[in-house]
């Protein structure tokens, strides 16, 4: 009998998730601020385009002829993907024509004005900086618009691209963005396609994924005792968590992502399941929809439920209520979208027999 097995990538989704989230709602970590912390933990979505990247590579890697081409492959993570964004998306404009009093012409206006980032191609560089309807999901129009280029790269020219191509770019791209940016917070700027920090930002994390993915095959081969490489994996974590927000939003932002670089490597290395993984499993495949729903509880509920929040103080119960909502609101997207799922499937069996 085959022996289960599992990674350690599935943990850390949840714990940049949560990272992110905290980062983005700022009476979390208002008190930490105040005290000379830093805004660094924007450096956890890293970790979300460098696996991304990895995946992608790994997925060519083992389907390449599952897709007949970068087109198909995009479509196919719109399917998957667009369903849920388009959830939130609705969720965040219900509640800004709420709050703002909007009347018919204002929400013709605004959806007119938001029509890129409702197909999630904000990200591109034609319209605005950062005047969005849910201006967190800049990531998930990087991850299609970047994925694309990268899909097609691998599918046509792989060796090119690997070898020449993606050296190049990193080198150029993270020089640039260190020297004009000063740190990877790369995101406000996104007009014009030659001055898209976030699009270059995203594109060189998950060019830099190739080679975490690579890194880890390595390592899983030269190496039959790897305890060792988990001790550096959970150190690793804890620098990253403890020093981008003590040190971060600055030029130790390049030492971090290198770190990150190392946790995905390592993370991806097959180990066996232990008692908890399916639950870790199960927790982390909500992730997307935490990410995707949290804007509508740190903009427009929490202000609801905790209306006069002193920024600055320590906010335990607010912190904790935020975390707990948001998930449950994901864990209620999960249910919606499956069973929507369920009925098509349905209509599809009744309509074929």
């Amino acid at each position: 009998m085959k022996e289960a097995k599992t990674n350690n990538i599935y943990l850390w989704k949840i714990l940049f998730t949560y990272m992110i989230i905290a980062f983005h709602y700022p009476m979390t970590l208002s008190f930490l601020y105040e005290k000379g912390c830093t805004w660094g933990w924007y450096i956890a979505v890293e970790f979300f385009f460098v696996v991304s990247g990895a995946l992608l590579y790994k997925n060519m890697s083992v389907y390449s002829d599952r897709y007949k081409g970068a087109w198909q492959y995009n479509l196919h993570r719109y399917k998957n993907i667009w369903p849920k964004y388009l959830m939130a998306f609705v969720c965040v404009f219900v509640a800004i024509v709420i709050k703002e009093g909007y009347g018919f012409k204002e929400i013709y206006r605004k959806l007119l004005d938001s029509i890129l980032e409702i197909f999630m191609l904000q990200g591109i560089g034609l319209n605005r900086d950062w005047d969005y309807i849910n201006p967190t999901l800049w990531y998930i129009s990087i991850l299609i618009i970047a994925g694309y280029v990268i899909y097609w790269f691998l599918a046509n020219h792989k060796d090119t691209f690997i070898k020449i191509i993606v050296p190049i770019c990193l080198v150029i791209g993270y020089s640039y963005l260190y020297r004009y940016v000063g740190s990877l917070d790369a995101v406000v700027k996104t007009e014009g396609f030659y001055g898209n920090q976030a699009l270059i930002r995203g594109f060189l994390d998950m060019c830099l994924g190739i080679y975490a993915m690579e890194f880890s095959k390595f390592l899983y081969n030269r190496f039959e005792r790897r305890w060792w490489l988990r001790i550096i994996e959970v150190v690793l974590v804890a620098l990253v968590v403890v020093l981008s927000l003590t040190d971060g939003h600055s030029t130790n932002d390049f030492a971090f992502l290198i770190m990150i670089f190392v946790i995905v490597a390592i993370g991806f290395i097959p180990r066996k399941r232990v008692a908890f993984d399916s639950f870790i499993k199960l927790w982390a495949s909500i992730t997307l929809n935490i990410y995707l729903i949290h804007e509508l509880f740190r903009t427009y509920i929490m202000d609801l439920i905790f209306p006069n929040l002193t920024y600055g103080e320590l906010h335990v119960v607010p912190s904790i209520v935020y975390f707990v909502l948001v998930t449950l609101a994901a864990i209620v997207m999960e249910l919606i979208w499956k069973g929507v799922l369920s009925l098509v499937r349905r209509n599809d069996k009744a309509r074929l027999s």
